[in-house]
């Protein structure tokens, strides 16, 4: 019994780094209250921008969000068909051959062994007559939200269904290479996604020096609001049929996808029910792949504007690839001449997709950086086509500044603050030295990596981790007091 309930717990906290220290003390409770006390929702604004906090008012306006939302805008096969001219059957009969066959045990066991085991359940955690029925959670992605958008859905899927999907997914993987251009770097295997922030932070390096020259260039970044949630299952449809996917292959996935049915969890309570017209949920690798298949309509969309010279990305030397666009799942950096012609075309694009797929702009994230050598004037011009905000640089992409310049401590300033509030938190306090241990070396050097693995860091930027997280082993604090061994040696 004692065991069931660390488990219960060590579930509640999802600390999903913690797998050996503390057992079930007060770290783990206080964790999984603080948990608890995060996702409540207490408050929000309905369609008018009045604060409700009534929780019955609160479910309606819940439910007429995700309503619009989850509501189909019926596209037409003409619309689709104007964005899909560009797609070519490229799935082979050896690739169906691999994917129809029935299921083996082994790819159900398999797939089993791949999902999480303290990962959060959906209804009753087991199997449900109706297999694809699925509880909605709305987790806060702020410190204090205050609209519905602030809040984006989690889905809770049962589990038989959870099975099917990445079993399904596992077979998708392999061909993952094939079917995506290698301007998508997310969810592929065989690819990182550095690569692509790499040549990103070379390309806005040159923008940044480029002050002469008769072209001008420009860098656009689209950002789609509820990307997943707003993917039209006919154009999904159409997208699989135009690749060559097998039609019984292409039935079982449009089975997966549109039978789903669902209700919310609002602080633990089950409200509402509905029948969703489109979209992808977000837990697992088959709406990722998904995902990824109907974005490689935009980019040879792109290529072919390329191709016909309507558009023309950047070279940052001779004798190197021109790089138009480069995809990080439902991020897009567009690279082209700052003309008229050509960001019209770009416009046109995303017009299109906007019909077939029913994809929405986040209008107030899109942002342009042009080269220095175009003109105050001829910004504005630009900008107005498009309707963007022209910064000097983008604010935020994949969780680092894009920033091309000499100075990187405003880059790494974001990483020290993660970990100084990983360490300072009130729950860390809490962890026994053998925590401690665990957190340091499972959460807190790897934190840097992802950073390490495109730029060389400061040394006195990584002398200054070190110090932070020594204190921290030795006292549970940033006091500066003995230190029984040379940190080297503990690492």
């Amino acid at each position: 019994m004692g065991a069931k309930k660390e488990i219960l717990w060590k579930q509640r906290t999802k600390a999903l780094w913690l797998k050996e220290g503390d057992r079930n003390t007060s770290f783990l409770h206080a964790k999984a209250n603080k948990h608890r006390l995060r996702k409540e929702i207490k408050k929000t604004t309905n369609e008018q921008g009045v604060e409700v906090t009534d929780i019955k008012e609160i479910w309606q306006v819940i439910l007429r969000y995700f309503q619009s939302i989850f509501a189909s805008t019926n596209p037409t096969n003409e619309a689709i068909e104007v964005v899909l001219w560009t797609l070519e059957w490229w799935v082979t009969t050896t690739m169906n051959n691999t994917l129809v066959p029935p299921f083996t045990l082994e790819e159900i066991k398999l797939a089993l062994k791949q999902m999480h085991p303290l990962k959060s359940s959906g209804p009753n955690g087991s199997f449900n007559p109706l297999m694809n029925f699925t509880h909605i959670v709305l987790i806060p992605k702020c410190t204090n939200p205050s609209e519905m958008s602030h809040f984006p859905p989690i889905s809770l899927c049962n589990i038989v269904y959870k099975l099917t999907s990445k079993t399904i997914a596992n077979r998708i993987k392999p061909f993952l290479d094939k079917l995506i251009s290698n301007t998508q770097a997310v969810f592929v295997p065989g690819r990182l996604i550095t690569d692509n922030i790499l040549v990103a932070y070379e390309l806005k390096h040159f923008l940044k020096h480029k002050n002469k020259g008769k072209k001008r260039y420009v860098s656009l970044k689209l950002d789609i609001s509820k990307a997943y949630d707003r993917v039209e299952w006919s154009f999904l449809e159409s997208v699989l049929n135009r690749l060559g996917f097998h039609p019984r292959f292409v039935s079982l996935i449009m089975t997966c996808v549109t039978t789903v049915s669902f209700s919310y969890l609002l602080n633990g309570k089950q409200f509402g029910f509905l029948k969703q017209e489109r979209g992808l949920w977000q837990e697992d690798h088959l709406p990722a792949y998904l995902f990824l298949i109907c974005t490689e309509a935009f980019s040879r969309m792109i290529r072919m504007a390329e191709t016909k010279g309507r558009i023309e990305g950047i070279a940052v030397s001779r004798l190197v690839p021109i790089i138009s666009h480069l995809l990080f799942a439902d991020d897009t950096l567009v690279f082209c001449q700052a003309t008229p012609e050509a960001l019209s075309c770009i416009q046109g694009i995303i017009l299109a997709f906007e019909k077939a797929w029913g994809l929405k702009i986040n209008t107030h994230k899109l942002a342009k950086v042009f080269s220095r050598n175009v003109e105050e004037d001829s910004r504005m011009d630009l900008s107005n086509i498009v309707g963007v905000t022209v910064v000097p640089k983008h604010d935020k992409n994949l969780s680092l500044l894009m920033i091309a310049g000499r100075s990187k401590k405003e880059l790494f300033e974001g990483i020290k603050d993660r970990i100084w509030r990983k360490l300072h938190s009130w729950l860390a306090k809490k962890l026994s030295q053998v925590g401690r241990v665990v957190l340091v070396k499972i959460v807190l050097q790897t934190t840097p990596i992802y950073a390490m693995s495109y730029f060389r860091l400061l040394d006195s930027f990584l002398s200054e981790i070190e110090n932070t997280m020594a204190n921290f082993f030795w006292h549970g604090g940033n006091e500066s007091k003995i230190h029984w061994m040379a940190w080297t040696k503990l690492c």
